[in-house]
């Protein structure tokens, strides 16, 4: 049997994806909502392309099992989060119809189903809702706020990432959907159901991680620096005694060491520091040697001021024309 056949691989539109009640959580530490205007315009275009049986191929989505019905997103939160944000758009249409009186029965009924179906559960007492997708620590917040009143929060002091968020919603607010309930429901079903992404269901983030290089090396690009990171960082906050504010500068401090190598170097670069000072091991196994190494936070802050250190020097490699080398020589 297969690697993949374990991995239990299959291709579900969007609309399977959200069935039996499954819930989905983006990892604590994965990266944020980064999607912008190219990608919001050219997911509308696919969906504006649909036309009879078509279908559009949104690519692969990889989950690790946390029980029958629970998932982390371990790749793919990007197009999941942005597909919401479109239901959630298409949803305030219709809050709009029923602010307006317009089939107001019919449409509060379908607004219910529809929140069922895709968004999550609200709590009886609060109106808000439990949502069916859970964001990461940075984005949560917000994204359930636009899921429990059909608007983006209005409060100063928007972080970068949460304004992509609020971008995102309202581009596809400002988009023609149907002209009443019953068009845009239909709206709803069609792109749903025709949208179709493969669907890799691991147990642990080791088989994770050798999906990811697998299909890395045909070509397919997922984010291994991403499962990486929601590893260590979940060691280092193990004990929920790290404060926000130096998990804040531990991500910024990631997401520079990724803009100094780019994200096809960086496990490269990973590799490269593991066998500079430990055996040597190969691509396959650099992650199982990671988790064997590194199992408390004083390991893990360890290994990430040792990345840290290094980068510049890794990356000053390729460029003999690097700062660093002038730095060094000056």
């Amino acid at each position: 049997m297969s690697e993949f056949m374990l991995m239990e691989p299959a291709n579900q539109t969007f609309s399977e994806l959200l069935s039996n009640r499954v819930k989905y959580t983006v990892p604590r530490f994965q990266r944020d909502y980064s999607w912008e205007q190219k990608q919001w315009e050219d997911l509308w275009a696919g969906i504006e392309a649909l036309d009879g049986e078509g279908f559009h191929y949104m690519g692969y989505i990889v989950l690790l099992r946390k029980n029958q019905q629970d998932f982390e997103v371990l790749d793919g939160q990007q197009r999941l989060i942005t597909l919401s944000l479109l239901i959630l758009a298409t949803m305030q249409h219709i809050q709009r119809l029923i602010d307006n009186n317009q089939d107001a029965d019919k449409n509060q009924e379908r607004l219910e189903e529809i929140t069922n179906q895709y968004i999550g559960s609200k709590d009886i007492v609060s109106l808000r809702v439990s949502s069916r997708l859970r964001l990461n620590r940075n984005n949560g917040r917000f994204y359930k706020d636009i899921c429990s009143n059909l608007e983006p929060p209005q409060h100063r002091g928007i972080t970068a990432t949460n304004n992509l968020l609020r971008r995102a919603f309202k581009f596809f607010c400002d988009k023609n959907v149907g002209d009443n309930g019953e068009e845009i429901a239909e709206f709803i079903n069609r792109f749903s159901s025709r949208l179709i992404f493969t669907k890799i269901v691991v147990q642990d983030s080791l088989n994770a991680y050798k999906v990811f290089e697998t299909l890395n090396a045909r070509g397919v690009k997922l984010s291994t620096s991403d499962l990486l990171k929601s590893y260590i960082f979940s060691v280092v906050a193990q004990n929920d005694d790290v404060a926000d504010e130096t998990l804040d500068d531990l991500d910024e401090t990631w997401s520079g060491i990724l803009t100094q190598l780019g994200e096809n170097d960086f496990t490269d670069f990973v590799r490269y520091h593991h066998n500079s000072h430990r055996p040597m091991v190969s691509k396959k196994d650099l992650f199982k040697s990671v988790r064997q190494l590194y199992t408390s936070p004083e390991q893990a802050h360890g290994y990430l001021r040792a990345l840290i250190e290094r980068v510049p020097i890794y990356a000053s490699l390729s460029n003999p024309y690097d700062e660093w080398w002038q730095q060094e020589n000056g």
